[in-house]
């Protein structure tokens, strides 16, 4: 429903500016009755239209034509009381306006549940139809409309033979005007013939051995929730015996951490076991962390190999001295043999032939340099003269 803007009312001084209230004229009180009646039938349009309660009010007369002043003061004093009666009125309409409102709100969005026929979802389903009724009571006049929309929730091989026989049999029914039995009309026997076939005859002992036999796999808090839901199930609410078994079947280190503590129900020993089980996790997590600090210039610096000529450099750069780096550079030289007209991916001889060498000889004296020269020996004693 929309908001219903509220009139503006108007004085005697807002219809007529240039009027004089102590001496008003049959055309200034007229023009002001009509402005007043105007905001009465509206108001009456919305009470008509929506069908409000509030009762209507009359219009109000006009002044007598010819009439003198006293006349005319007399019936203004008459105009104002109306005015004062239709503020009155307009605010009887807005509150039955409200009310309504306030009534026709918009419904609750539910997710519709579904059911496909396993028995460990048919417990599930019963809960999920209790809340979605309750959330949208307005859907739902009586129980046969509710087991109607019931079935039409249920789809899957398991449950649609016996969805499809009931169907068929009420249309069948409907059809031929003849009454429904009871556990189409009644929820509660609906319910009782859904539970008898779809709900494990075993469900209670089969939820028993679980519970005895449940343990802290992964996080307190889905042990906590899994621990519940058997329970449920068994129909135990022994607070001594659910918190011992609890207890008894979390993990070791979360055991450590309350072992001396006292917890009055089961709900405050989950919290705290789930706390401390959300600490050690987050202790673990931050421990296995480590922080690097920046890497040295020259470690930065390496991970961007030098571009020679349109390539990156080969490992045989490394063992030429710099100026002999920048010559080669300069001339166009190939950075493994020496010689122009190649670069160094062309060249005949290996990446690490040098590199290789180098590291297979140890160095004989500190008189012996290595030489990068091409055509030159790679060891050149000081004793020992180059051609």
């Amino acid at each position: 429903m929309a908001t219903i803007t509220r009139f503006n009312i108007p004085e005697f001084l807002d219809s007529n500016p240039q009027g004089a209230p102590t001496n008003p004229t049959e055309a200034e009180l007229d023009h002001w009755v009509d402005e007043l009646n105007i905001t009465i039938a509206g108001l009456d349009n919305i009470i008509a239209f929506f069908n409000f309660t509030t009762p209507a009010i009359p219009n109000i007369q006009q002044v007598a034509q010819g009439a003198n002043l006293a006349e005319r003061l007399a019936h203004m004093q008459l105009v104002t009381a109306a005015r004062t009666q239709v503020i009155l009125f307009q605010g009887l309409v807005l509150a039955e306006a409200g009310v309504l409102t306030r009534v026709r709100r918009r419904t609750i969005k539910v997710h519709q549940p579904t059911f496909e026929g396993k028995p460990e979802h048919a417990r599930g389903f019963l809960a999920q139809l209790s809340t979605y009724r309750h959330l949208r009571a307005g859907d739902f006049p009586d129980d046969e409309t509710f087991i109607a929309w019931t079935l039409s929730c249920m789809e899957g091989t398991q449950v649609n033979p016996w969805r499809n026989s009931l169907l068929s049999r009420r249309a069948t029914l409907l059809s031929q005007n003849l009454p429904l039995p009871a556990m189409m009309t009644n929820y509660g026997v609906f319910q009782t013939e859904f539970e008898g076939k779809f709900l494990d005859p075993n469900e209670i002992e089969t939820a028993g051995r679980a519970l005895m036999s449940l343990k802290q796999r992964n996080t307190a808090r889905e042990y906590a929730q899994e621990f519940d839901r058997l329970a449920e199930i068994v129909g135990q609410t022994g607070q001594l015996f659910l918190s011992d078994q609890f207890r008894r079947n979390l993990k070791e280190e979360v055991q450590e951490k309350i072992l001396r503590q006292n917890f009055a129900t089961l709900q405050a020993l989950q919290i705290a076991a789930i706390e401390w089980d959300d600490t050690l996790s987050q202790f673990k997590r931050n421990r296995g962390r480590r922080t690097y600090g920046e890497k040295p210039p020259w470690v930065q610096q390496s991970q961007e190999p030098a571009i020679t000529n349109g390539t990156p450099m080969d490992l045989d750069t490394m063992w030429l001295l710099p100026e002999e780096y920048k010559k080669r550079l300069g001339e166009k030289r190939c950075f493994g043999c020496g010689k122009k007209g190649h670069f160094r991916k062309d060249c005949h001889v290996k990446p690490t032939e040098k590199v290789q060498k180098k590291q297979e000889k140890p160095a004989e004296s500190l008189s012996t340099m290595q030489v990068g020269l091409p055509g030159a020996p790679e060891e050149v004693s000081s004793g020992e003269e180059l051609d």
